[in-house]
């Protein structure tokens, strides 16, 4: 093991030694299609270039569509309006005659339009029209278009507005109609999703992943103007536990909270049970009435077998939850300190109410990987346990009411256990179980999360030692590449040490490479989703005014941060790496790669979710007996 005195571990290539290096990862990438990316397990997954794509012309559809329905709303309703209230002409007119239009349409209830005949004259020329106002508005209702005419009395005279480029385009009543305003909501967000979808779009399709991930952390940490290289948490990656310490305990320091409450746990058993044989009801009624018709359906009732069967057994649940609910007292459990560290002791007190006769009572420290992946239009969650360690067991308990039993013990985190973990696709939890065997009623378990977090490296102080000047210039590759080297062969560091490095993209004119980006970043692999983010993030260009020459050898530096720790998991591992990204004309990328451990976690293994065999439960009374001597 090689603590954080060791200083600088890594550089990243010089010139001329690009060839000799097994480790590197160096190739060239093209924006194409790949139709599937990885694959997992039996299943390949998507291609995140066709999904960009896809995603695109989801967006820009949406744009099209709002944009030309917004267009057509406007010339047909907006414009029209807009122009009798602004640029028609008063006159006056005198009402002749009014009449009521009977408007039929195929395969449409026919609509009524009132029209009425009116007499005015525009510059001296007398004029006569048919009109009311200017979409001809028909209504479903004969009274309502007569209701309409009784406002206006023949032979008499009225203010009419008549269109100065066409004076035979007249009407009787203008203003704006609210709803019209009302129509421009639809196509208006249509058009406002899918222009930012679109712009979302190109712009993922023009920036690197690393950059998007650096990006986001920088607006989450609320330092979107400063560098991207500090990090805002202690423990970047790992739950919070504010939550956890919202209680305070009676005896220990804090009272942790259920993962799920057992009331919750009955409104959920009792709301799915009620949905699921409501509709199953109503089936099941009509096959019921076909048998007393002598009229049996004899498919249907094959067909809803399995159907009553499955609401049978969430009736069952339900009733067992209610029991487990009411029959059974609150659980409690304290904790001396929160958040958990390796090598470190704590304890708990463990308070069971109600009235209960236990046959058997256990406390497990327990670990969980979570990995949540999409297959098709399905999000799937697959969990593995990876660490169980027995805690306390007790035999034969008669619980009475008012008086809870409670019993204590100590326990220690492993000191080369994995921290907890947190990513929007995979995670790695912690938590207490208590699960119990009752008498004459139903078993239950109940599980209080907790939080892990890596032991505290102090950082090195040990300055980076400057890297040796690279040979001279070789003669230049025929093949453009990116080199890359480390400057130890240990791939081995620990939260806190530095990381510094150097490297240069070999072309033949300098004037190609348009960008250079590199990344100190994780990434998780395995069953759920890829999770990417980045530590450290530095891009450089020729875009500004000065002039840097990107074939050059480039430094960076950086301290590690305290987590995540690599992890090799079952459903979950966690990578570190180096990636430099250069940027070529016609979306050409030249990608270097170069992976690292940070801290020193084992592998992890699926472990038996059962109960304690014989010589486990003899090892926890060992360890209790010697706590008790201690």
């Amino acid at each position: 093991m090689r603590g954080p005195a060791s200083g600088l571990r890594a550089v990243i290539a010089v010139r001329g030694f690009a060839l000799a290096i097994p480790r590197q990862r160096s190739r060239e990438l093209a924006r194409t299609f790949k139709f599937v990316r990885k694959k997992r397990g039996d299943r390949a997954t998507g291609s995140q270039g066709l999904g960009r794509f896809g995603e695109a012309i989801f967006y820009l559809a949406l744009l099209v569509i709002g944009t030309t329905a917004l267009v057509l709303v406007v010339r047909s309703q907006i414009v029209p309006d807009w122009r009798v209230n602004q640029v028609y002409r008063q006159a006056e007119a005198k009402v002749v005659d009014k009449r009521v239009v009977e408007v039929e349409a195929d395969e449409k209830p026919v609509m009524y339009r009132p029209e009425i005949r009116i007499d005015y004259r525009v510059e001296e020329r007398p004029l006569s029209a048919w009109t009311y106002d200017n979409m001809d508005t028909a209504y479903a209702e004969r009274d309502a278009a007569e209701a309409i005419l009784d406002q206006f009395e023949s032979n008499r005279s009225y203010y009419c507005w008549y269109d100065p480029a066409k004076p035979g385009d007249v009407v009787l009543v203008r203003g704006y109609r609210w709803w019209v305003w009302l129509a421009l909501f639809l196509p208006a967000t249509f058009m406002l999703v899918g222009l930012l979808g679109t712009g979302y779009a190109l712009v993922q399709s023009r920036t690197s992943r690393e950059r998007r991930s650096a990006f986001a952390r920088q607006v989450a940490a609320g330092d979107l103007f400063e560098s991207a290289t500090a990090e805002p948490d202690e423990f970047p990656y790992i739950p919070g536990d504010e939550a956890l310490k919202d209680s305070p305990g009676t005896t220990l320091a804090f009272r942790l909270p259920m993962e799920t409450t057992p009331g919750m746990k009955l409104l959920g058993a009792i709301v799915f049970c009620l949905v699921w044989n409501g509709f199953v009801s109503i089936f099941l009624v009509i096959v019921i009435r076909s048998h007393l018709r002598s009229e049996p359906e004899w498919l249907l009732t094959l067909f809803m077998l399995p159907f009553v069967g499955a609401g049978a057994w969430l009736l069952y649940r339900a009733i067992r939850q209610l029991l487990i609910t009411t029959g059974i007292g609150s659980t409690w459990l304290e904790i001396s300190d929160h958040p958990l560290q390796p090598r470190r002791e704590y304890e708990i007190l463990l308070s069971q109410g109600g009235n209960l006769a236990i046959r058997r009572l256990d406390v497990f420290l327990l670990c969980q990987e979570k990995a949540t992946y999409r297959q098709g239009t399905d999000t799937v969650t697959d969990t593995a346990l990876v660490f169980r360690q027995p805690l306390l067991t007790r035999a034969d308990i008669d619980v009475q009411t008012g008086l809870p039993y409670e019993t204590r013990c100590t326990f220690e985190i492993p000191a080369d256990a994995m921290h907890s973990f947190v990513s929007p696709n995979n995670s790695l939890n912690w938590m207490l179980s208590v699960q119990v065997e009752v008498a004459r009623w139903p078993d239950f378990r109940r599980d209080f999360p907790v939080v892990v977090t890596p032991g505290k490296t102090p950082p090195s102080s040990a300055e980076p030692p400057s890297a040796a000047e690279p040979p001279s210039a070789a003669e230049p590759m025929s093949k453009a590449q990116v080199s890359l080297r480390l400057i130890t062969d240990s791939r081995q560091y620990q939260p806190g040490e530095t990381l510094a490095g150097e490297y240069f993209v070999d072309v033949m004119n300098p004037n190609d490479i348009r960008a250079v980006e590199v990344s100190v970043l994780w990434f998780t692999e395995g069953k759920g989703d890829e999770d990417l983010a980045v530590h450290f993030f530095q891009r450089q260009t020729n875009d500004d005014e000065h002039y840097v020459d990107l074939r050059a050898t480039q430094h960076f530096t950086t301290v590690l941060p305290n987590s995540p720790l690599s992890y090799d998991g079952v459903l979950v591992r966690v990578r570190w790496c180096v990636r430099v990204r250069a940027f070529l004309p016609r979306g050409r990328e030249l990608v270097a790669e170069e992976g690292f451990r940070l801290g020193e976690v084992p592998s992890a293994r699926v472990v038996d979710e059962g109960r304690d065999t014989g010589d486990e439960l003899d090892e926890v009374d060992m360890a209790e007996e010697q706590i008790a001597d201690g």
